[in-house]
């Protein structure tokens, strides 16, 4: 089973900056719309129209407040862009991935996939 598909726990999901290759076999685990750009984690999204891109982002809220990792997002009419890292781990102290910013894409993967919208 992928540790993508946890929650992210601060104590240890939050603890340590990921390595290139844990970064890209995450990645890799992910729809292939994710990329990585300026140092953070994110995907466009298109939404059929304003109201749908409104709906998910506020879903997006309520994820992040329950994983308690908050990403950058913009809406623009019916795009949500989704942007993540985390700003400093527990232990480094250091800007990066880790391993709940990648549990976070694959919650907000999931959460489109019940919304009904096709990736």
């Amino acid at each position: 089973m992928s540790k993508l598909n946890n929650n992210c726990i601060p104590e240890t999901t939050l603890s340590h900056t990921l390595n290139k290759d844990d970064i890209l076999n995450y990645l890799s685990e992910l729809h292939s719309d994710w990329k990585i750009k300026n140092n953070e984690l994110t995907r466009n999204f298109k939404l059929p129209t304003f109201n749908a891109a409104v709906g998910f982002l506020n879903s997006i809220v309520a994820i992040a407040d329950i994983q308690d990792h908050h990403p950058r997002l913009t809406l623009d009419y019916n795009h949500v862009i989704f942007a993540v890292s985390t700003h400093e781990t527990r232990v480094s102290k250091q800007a990066g991935f880790t391993l709940c910013d990648f549990i976070f894409a694959k919650k907000v993967e999931i959460l489109l996939l019940n919304m009904g919208i096709d990736q």
